[in-house]
This record gives C-alpha cells, sequence and structure tokens, in this order.
C-alpha cells in the first residue's frame, strides 16, 4: 500500500509540475504601482525581469490584456528589452502564450521581437500590431512553441528602434510543457484528470488486494 501511495504522489506531482506556469510576474501585476504608469530603467526586485534601457510599466494609463481597470502591462521602448531565465528539461516541448498590443499615442504601428534561447536559439520570432486605442487596446494572442535543449533558457521580449517612445505592449506570458522527453517529440504528457483516475484505481487495487490477503 506504502508503495502505490509514493507512486500516486510522484503521479501528481509531475502533473502538477508539467502544467504549472514556469514564468514569475508573466501578468507584471508586482510591483504593484500607482498612478498611471511608472518609467523603469532597473527592475525593482519583486518585478524579477531584467531590464535593458527603458520601460513603462502600465496601471491605468490603459487596461491590460484582461481588459480589467489597473491590469499591469509593460510597454517595451524603443530597442529595450526584457528577459527572465526560467527551468527546462531537455527534449521537453514548451508551448509560450501572451497578449500584445502597440501604445496607442504613436501615430504608426509598434514591431516587437520575442526569443527564446537555450544551448542555441529555440525560438525567434517579430511580432507587430497597429490597432490599439486608449478605449480599447485590442490585445492580440500570441501562441508558440519551442523543444528544450538544456536545463535552462531565457524568455527576451525587445522593442524596434522604429517605435520610439511609443513601443510594443506585452501582457500576461506564461510557458507550460506540452510533452515530455520520450521517442518522439510529438508524445504528449498525461493531463492531471487522468493521472489523477490512475492513481485513484492503484489505490483501488492495492486495498482490494489488502482485503484479500485478510480473508
Amino acid at each position: 500500500m506504502r508503495r502505490v501511495i509514493i507512486i500516486l504522489f510522484f503521479l501528481i506531482s509531475f502533473a502538477c509540475s508539467g502544467f504549472s506556469q514556469s514564468i514569475a510576474n508573466g501578468g507584471f501585476a508586482l510591483p504593484d504601482i500607482s498612478g498611471s504608469f511608472q518609467t523603469l530603467t532597473s527592475a525593482p526586485t519583486d518585478f524579477v525581469w531584467d531590464i535593458t534601457g527603458r520601460i513603462d510599466l502600465i496601471n491605468s494609463y490603459w487596461d491590460g490584456a484582461s481588459g480589467s481597470d489597473y491590469d499591469q502591462s509593460v510597454d517595451i521602448d524603443e530597442t529595450s528589452s526584457i528577459s527572465q531565465a526560467f527551468a527546462t528539461v531537455a527534449g521537453t516541448r514548451y508551448s509560450l502564450d501572451f497578449w500584445y498590443a502597440n501604445n496607442p499615442d504613436g501615430t504608426g504601428s509598434s514591431t516587437g521581437y520575442v526569443s527564446v534561447l537555450g544551448a542555441g536559439s529555440l525560438l525567434s520570432d517579430m511580432i507587430v500590431h497597429n490597432t490599439s486605442s486608449l478605449a480599447d487596446m485590442d490585445f492580440f494572442n500570441y501562441t508558440g512553441e519551442f523543444t528544450a535543449d538544456s536545463t535552462s533558457a531565457i524568455l527576451s521580449f525587445a522593442g524596434d528602434s522604429a517605435n520610439g517612445l511609443y513601443g510594443i505592449v506585452i501582457d500576461d506570458i506564461s510557458i507550460s510543457a506540452v510533452s515530455g522527453p520520450g521517442p518522439g517529440p510529438s508524445e504528449p504528457v498525461p493531463e492531471p484528470a487522468t493521472l489523477l483516475l490512475l492513481g485513484t484505481g492503484l489505490l483501488g487495487l492495492a486495498g482490494a488486494g489488502k482485503r484479500n490477503r485478510s480473508l
């Protein structure tokens, strides 16, 4: 029985770790600022992200991707960037998801660049947005996949010199494992519900075995 409980514990732990967010402060809720926005040239401790250049942490100047008041987002000016290192498992495929828009005070589109770097380049893409207004930021959703090649990687977002101070706006970033290392890159990670059902079945079988031995 004890062995079955240990197996069940590892199954549940694997399910939670495979579907949990790997990115800290992906919604830029910290630090919780007041006013319209705050310009940052270095990162406060609770911001977590590294900053190169300058960014604006937006509070009430416009709504974040959720559409709710005071949902914070970041505006990445010019060629500035933010980056964050996160743990990976080599051979595991991950899904990157975030929302983006343009600074509506500009007169044109805003361009940005997203990249994931491990031992080599895992993902590199350009994003362009030009339909935002202060009343409706019209955030677009980005989803991309990459396969880890080491035990860690760095996620980066950068602006473009053509943006000037009217940068690319980023919000609600998450990274989740969508498959584990194995014979094929498309081998799916078992869903948590499936693992829980399997664990329940193992406990039931163990209990039945114990009853049979007591007869």
